[in-house]
């Protein structure tokens, strides 16, 4: 081989390696900004879950507030005649 073959070899590995470290760059990046969304929807998911048990906590509150009480039942003596 001559030289400018072996220059021509190297400088086309070189653009070879490079594109290839720049996809992995972008593809990293992509993974980043999956995982970010992706715990984002995480905490909204987890958000609403708490509010629905709130809600369900509240509602359960209100029906056993405004239950009324039941007085214990007096028993009646038997009258004596």
């Amino acid at each position: 081989m001559n030289n400018s073959t072996v220059k021509r070899s190297e400088q086309a590995r070189h653009q070879a390696q490079a594109a290839l470290i720049a996809a992995r760059k972008r593809q990293e990046e992509l993974l980043r900004e999956r995982a970010s969304l992706h715990a984002s929807d995480v905490q909204k998911v987890e958000s609403l879950r708490a509010q629905r048990l709130a809600r369900g906590e509240k509602a359960a509150n209100a029906a056993a507030a405004s239950a009324k009480p039941e007085l214990a039942k007096r028993k009646r003596l038997p009258v004596a005649a």
